[in-house]
């Protein structure tokens, strides 16, 4: 009988100390909140987001709804924190969301635009042209002999030819100009209101540029296949346009590399 009576005391006890801990908890949240309140100071929301964080703060749900009820009535009633939180949610989404794009139309490794996206856009230039009989030429763009440089020199060498590369390819194209890693080794240059002089005339500027490029590995070269649509293919496809500077490229490679082929 004595042990059952001890064992409703030490329960009693327990209890009692609990309710004790969580009116102390309680109180402790009220006065820092009724100070936040009455000085209306950053550096107190501060310390009262970091007690916030204390371990034993989450197993109380009653002074977590009372910070967060405190934290609201502050914010509502401090216009300028208010500005402050509102401009910090903004940026932070902002930045958030750019990252997100950057990477669903990026190459990671280049900062070019990727295939996926490089083929959304050839389609929206294609249709273009069809509509308004413009011109659309396509440069495909193929590192030589890029395997014997990895094998050579080690993979990360070659992804700073790579990185290299598409420098020099954002240096000397357009703003007009679409460009991409296509592939691999393989990259795209888009040229809209471009005919096939000036489709020429690009790519050599590029291929000779490489060739002659104090910032690449020397012997580093590239074979360039040029692929046009003259405004009046009604037919034309973007894999038939993708198709016809593949070919031209296969052709400048087939003819000794570090050539331009139409």
């Amino acid at each position: 009988m004595r042990s059952t009576d001890n064992r409703d005391s030490d329960q009693s006890v327990l209890l009692k100390r609990k309710d004790a801990l969580v009116i102390e908890r309680f109180m402790l949240v009220l006065t820092v909140a009724v100070g936040i309140l009455l000085s209306a100071h950053t550096a107190l929301i501060m310390a009262l987001m970091k007690y916030a964080c204390l371990p034993w703060f989450e197993s109380s749900c009653a002074s977590a709804i009372l910070l967060l009820l405190c934290i609201y009535i502050l914010v509502r009633t401090n216009r300028k924190l208010e500005i402050q939180i509102g401009n910090f949610i903004y940026f932070r989404g902002k930045r958030y969301y750019k990252e997100l794009l950057g990477e669903a139309t990026h190459d990671g490794l280049t900062g070019l635009y990727n295939h996926k996206y490089f083929m959304i856009m050839l389609q929206q230039e294609l249709e273009r042209a069809k509509r308004y009989r413009r011109r659309l030429s396509l440069l495909m763009i193929d590192v030589d002999l890029f395997k014997r440089y990895n094998d050579t020199y080690g993979h990360l060498e070659g992804d700073r030819v790579l990185t290299g590369l598409a420098v020099v390819f954002r240096h000397l194209s357009r703003q007009v100009d679409i460009v991409a890693r296509y592939g691999g080794e393989e990259f795209v240059v888009l040229l809209p209101e471009t005919d096939p002089a000036g489709a020429r005339t690009m790519a050599e500027r590029i291929r000779a540029y490489v060739e002659e490029s104090q910032s690449l590995r020397p012997g580093v070269t590239i074979s360039v296949g040029i692929g046009h649509f003259d405004g009046t293919e009604s037919g034309m496809s973007c894999d038939g346009l993708i198709k016809r500077a593949d070919e031209a490229c296969y052709r400048a490679k087939s003819e000794g590399r570090n050539r331009v082929s139409a």
